[in-house]
Parts: structure tokens; sequence; C-alpha cells
């Protein structure tokens, strides 16, 4: 056991799946191989930097990190703080990369805001569904994308209908602020 446990520590792969391997199975001429077990190595990242720049409609994106192992299958996903409803853009982060990742994204991809980003290993035959990490956990860090000015002209261009409102409302930290939109949106009662 102890040598398979070393073989897992010292693995790049994110994941790795344990066999059971079965002899003189009847009605089987060849031995039969069942996965019974996948262990899911962590990342263990401790801080995490992102810096971002809009230029023409793209932003350009430079992440880099302190800690962690560098294991295949890493990914880099923007979970929106103001937009909980919607799924994380999720960027495959190459395995050839160690601390600092750079990239480039469209602006129609990421809109300004507040952002969990998080690095996780992702199992490609898996169909299990990720959830939005909690706030401080490990290979995680909240950041604001965009400039004070992006953000504010991006709050502005907002609809008049539920999902603009509730985005406001998740942008705004400010209680009373945040009490005021509640109170249009209740007085407005129009969903467009």
């Amino acid at each position: 056991m102890g040598e398979a446990a070393d073989s897992i520590r010292t693995s790049r792969d994110g994941y790795i799946l344990v066999h059971l391997e079965l002899d003189d199975l009847p009605g089987h001429p060849n031995p039969v191989n069942f996965p019974v077990l996948k262990f899911l190595q962590s990342v263990d990242i401790n801080s995490i930097i992102l810096d971002s720049l809009l230029v023409d409609n793209t932003w350009l994106l430079s992440l880099s990190w302190e800690g962690g192992r560098q294991l295949r299958n890493r990914h880099l996903r923007f979970w929106s703080l103001w937009q909980p409803w919607k799924l994380p853009l999720d960027i495959p982060i190459p395995d050839k990369i160690v601390n600092k990742f750079e990239t480039e994204v469209p602006r129609s991809d990421l809109s300004p805001g507040k952002y969990r980003i998080e690095i996780a290993i992702v199992d490609p035959w898996s169909s299990r569904e990720y959830i939005r990490p909690m706030f401080g956990t490990l290979s995680t860090g909240d950041v604001i994308l965009g400039n004070t000015e992006e953000c504010e002209n991006y709050i502005r261009s907002l609809s008049s209908n539920v999902f603009g409102y509730l985005e406001r409302y998740l942008a705004d930290e400010d209680t009373q602020n945040r009490l005021q939109t509640l109170e249009r949106r209740s007085s407005n009662g129009d969903d467009r």
C-alpha cells in the first residue's frame, strides 16, 4: 500500500483510477478489469493574482500563483459573483505552465465585474458538474475584472429586467443602495 501511496503522490495526473482485476471470472476467458476507486488530487495553491487589461474588446489576462503542484488537466475558471446563475468560463491551462499563465478572452465571454477565480483539476472523462467554491477555498481568489469606470459603465448598460436588477443588486456592496435597487424593482413591476 505504501508503494501505491508514493505513486499517487508523485503522479502529475490530477486523478488516479484504481482498477480491480479478476482472474477466472466465470464466462470470461481473460481477466476482467473493473474501476473501483478514483483519487482526485488537489492543486493546493496558496495565492492567486490576476492582472487584467481590456484592449479593443479583448481581455489580456495574466494569472500568477504561489505554491501548488504542477498537475495535468488544470483549468482556470471564472465564476461570476454578479451573475451566479451563469456557468463559469473554463479555460484549460497548458500542462507545461508552472506558475504564470497568460491568455486573451473576448469581452463578450467575460463582462466587467467581480469573479471568484479557481484553478481546478478537470477529469475529462467525468460528467460531474462543478459548483462554485466557497469564499476562502484553497486554489481560489476573488478578483474584479476591469477598472472602476469599466464596471460602472457595464452596470449602467444592464437591462431593466429581473436579471439586470439582480446583477445591479449583487454588484452594489452598499446596503442602502441595495435596498434602493429593490425598492425601484418592486415599484417598477415589469419583467422585460
